[in-house]
């Protein structure tokens, strides 16, 4: 099983927070130089989702820690629920990084299954979080499964791995999509665009 734990990832404050999320932030830099960077890598993830989206979407951000993300898509689409396994980070980012976005709903992910229905997001995405899972576990497979489990059939999941191999050798565990991936400009590590097959439970 994964590592990670809400233990784990249960930064002291908004800049321990950000350090601790991987965004490859230059080293030797301040804390307000971190958070900056921090930001703006999620601004570029933003603007790779962003074609992606639609005003009338509902949309789930799987591991999306103090909402780097969805921050700067809030304004793209209807609703955004932040799923994480840290109550820490949702809580800063609910009180501090996000504070005042009324969109955002912000959810603990400590159930072992994302805690929705069958077919309720357009799209999913899921940033600086594979990564891990792929590192420490085979767990990764198992949130395959749960993010198609939660899409509407046609709807798309966006992703990004450090970890390519694993998806390219067998893409059976993704087998419920239309198969494709993409480079975008800027991002931080390989990002896959896949869509949920139409007759897909």
């Amino acid at each position: 099983m994964s590592k990670s734990t809400d233990e784990r990832w249960s930064p002291n404050n908004l800049s321990h927070a950000t350090k601790m999320i991987c965004t490859g932030y230059p080293k030797d830099v301040s804390d307000d130089e971190i958070i900056q960077w921090f930001d703006q890598t999620g601004a570029v993830d933003a603007n790779l989702l962003s074609q992606l989206l639609s005003k009338e979407f509902i949309v789930l951000d799987f591991g999306g820690g103090i909402g780097r993300v969805a921050k700067h898509i809030s304004e793209l689409v209807k609703e955004i629920v932040v799923c994480d396994i840290s109550n820490k980070m949702l809580e800063l980012g609910k009180n501090e990084w996000c504070l005042g976005i009324d969109n955002i709903k912000w959810v603990q992910n400590d159930k072992g299954n994302i805690p929705f229905p069958n077919n309720t997001f357009d799209v999913v995405y899921s940033f600086l979080c594979l990564c891990h899972l792929f590192f420490e576990s085979n767990d990764a497979i198992y949130w395959f499964g749960e993010m198609k489990r939660v899409l509407k059939p046609d709807g798309l999941l966006c992703f990004d791995t450090h970890f390519p191999r694993e998806i390219d050798i067998d893409m059976t565990q993704v087998d419920h999509f239309n198969k494709s991936s993409t480079y975008p400009e800027g991002a931080l590590g390989h990002v896959y665009i896949l869509r949920k097959d139409n007759e897909s439970p």
